[in-house]
């Protein structure tokens, strides 16, 4: 049957890094919780990465647990790591995503905007066409333009591709959950076996190749959309190629086989390579990735607002006076 991603919990592999791990996400908790209370850096994008951040730390608080004392790992205790080691990085992309929405909706603005005061920041709360705020001077690039036509086209496929990613999403949610929370309960039915693998693997490739599409237009972005700011831009290659690296190790992972969840056999992901592998391209991808989101004011950076670009298409004049 398929070897749990990250094997079972050992004291010997297991017990030190959970406790650096542990530590490392309790730092973030301080960030995290500054970002919501303070009003320049709040957003609500980030709800998934604010989940994610309080279950690695459940997550590590239990394998340090489990790991000081070998035999405490039982079969559903497998299966909740399961659970939440897979599901993890599906949270931190799909916010990800929504940050790449507000970057490439931002790009297609009008500038200078025919009611534009100035080059100061117009919020949604004062223009609900603007989904996100776009200052001059967030797109240096611009600085030498004298006019730029505005792009509702471009912003409306924009939009979609978007959309279409969360559809995706949705579908890894379920299928990883369905596949990891039954792949050790069923381990020896064959047949029930080979469908939870399917779904695994339908889950973490879903999610996979979004990154990947992500890391593909933000380049392309990069050189051939000039009106995209090139520093948020930055920091999505970045973020997105993290992610990357997390959906190509759980491709890996997930292929090999075992006899016994406690066997420290090659492809039981138990051996001391198997465990230095894991939290090095599954575990610490994620939490550099959430140590970026909380680390920088994303808010300001992606000019997002409080809760980025959620519209399915610009208001319409009267709809927007009757508002």
């Amino acid at each position: 049957f398929p070897a749990p991603v990250g094997g079972v919990t050992l004291r010997t592999h297991d017990l030190v890094p959970s406790i650096v791990f542990l530590v490392a996400y309790c730092c973030l908790i301080p960030v995290m919780l500054y970002r919501i209370i303070d009003k320049k850096s709040r957003t609500t994008i980030f709800i998934g990465t604010n989940a994610f951040v309080i279950e690695r730390v459940v997550l590590f608080c239990l394998r340090t647990i489990v790991s000081a004392k070998e035999g405490r790992e039982s079969d559903a205790v497998t299966e909740y790591m399961q659970v939440t080691i897979g599901m993890g990085f599906v949270a931190i992309a799909q916010d990800v995503a929504n940050l790449l929405r507000s970057m490439l909706v931002n790009s297609t603005y009008e500038y200078p905007r025919p009611d534009a005061r100035a080059p100061e920041l117009i919020t949604p709360s004062e223009d609900a066409g603007w989904s996100c705020g776009l200052p001059l001077s967030a797109v240096p690039s611009l600085a030498q333009e004298t006019k730029l036509p505005d792009m509702p086209r471009h912003r409306f496929w924009w939009r979609r591709f978007i959309d279409a990613t969360t559809v995706l999403f949705i579908i890894s949610i379920i299928t990883g959950f369905i596949g990891n929370s039954l792949l050790v309960i069923q381990r020896h039915d064959r047949n029930k076996t080979y469908i939870n693998q399917a779904y695994r693997y339908i889950s973490t490739v879903l999610v996979l190749w979004i990154t990947v599409a992500l890391v593909i237009v933000s380049v392309w972005a990069k050189f051939k959309m000039p009106r995209v700011d090139q520093r948020s831009n930055g920091f999505m290659i970045y973020l997105s190629i993290l992610l990357c690296i997390t959906g190509i190790y759980r491709s890996y992972a997930m292929s090999n086989i075992t006899t016994e969840l406690s066997s420290q056999a090659p492809g039981s992901l138990n051996t001391p390579a198997d465990k230095t592998t894991f939290y090095i391209f599954h575990i610490l991808p994620e939490w550099m990735a959430a140590a970026t989101l909380f680390g920088f004011r994303m808010r300001e950076i992606f000019q997002t607002g409080l809760s980025g670009d959620n519209r399915w298409r610009d208001e319409r004049p009267d709809e927007r006076e009757d508002r």
